[in-house]
């Protein structure tokens, strides 16, 4: 028997409807094929234009201290742009956000500070006005496993509303938040950004 054949007697006496069974089809030609078919493109970002000195922006050096502040093991953000800040300028690097899956309305937003007042205004004005100014961004998605209550806590303080949750995600329930243009206040008007 088939695993397919498996998944259609696992279902019996549900209803099953002509798309789930293409569905189920498509998920499984997709699981035993060599090759993978996307129809997402993606753009290799140009790097953001910054006019603070204490902002980076870098990739080579704020990808890996990102991933490596946020259990990415391997660093390889795939296409990606990065914006790093500095605690002076030319020092180490106290705060990163990386956008990568960039599309052309969307991309997905990894960020990691160290110490409680790292990350400051000018990064997430940067950061947000590099993601819906700059590359035109209409949303801006964070994905958070559901057990991490302080990354939760912070994303909707930032602004990120919760959108859907994806059941065993990550080994866990996954959270997925969405920062849309129209409501970012990180890229409203500003006189100066000091802080």
């Amino acid at each position: 028997m088939t695993p397919l054949h498996q998944i259609l007697a696992r279902n019996a006496g549900s209803v099953l409807t002509p798309e789930l069974i293409v569905g189920i089809v498509h998920g499984y030609e997709t699981a035993i094929s060599d090759t993978v078919y996307s129809t997402l493109v993606t753009h290799e970002p140009v790097p953001p234009a910054v006019d603070d000195p204490r902002l980076e922006i870098d990739r080579h050096v704020v990808g890996p201290w990102v991933a490596q502040r946020v259990g990415l093991l391997s660093g390889d953000w795939g296409s990606f742009a990065a914006l790093g800040l500095r605690e002076s300028p030319g020092g180490p690097l106290v705060a990163g956000c990386i956008l990568n899956n960039i599309t052309d309305t969307n991309a997905n937003a990894h960020v990691a500070f160290e110490g409680r007042y790292a990350l400051k205004r000018c990064l997430l004005y940067g950061f947000f006005d590099y993601a819906f100014n700059q590359l035109g961004l209409e949303r801006v998605t964070a994905l958070v496993d559901a057990d991490n209550a302080d990354a939760l806590r912070f994303d909707q303080h930032l602004g990120f509303a919760p959108e859907f949750v994806i059941p065993k995600g990550n080994g866990v329930d996954v959270v997925m938040l969405v920062m849309w243009k129209d409501t970012c206040r990180w890229i409203k008007p500003r006189e100066q950004c000091n802080g």
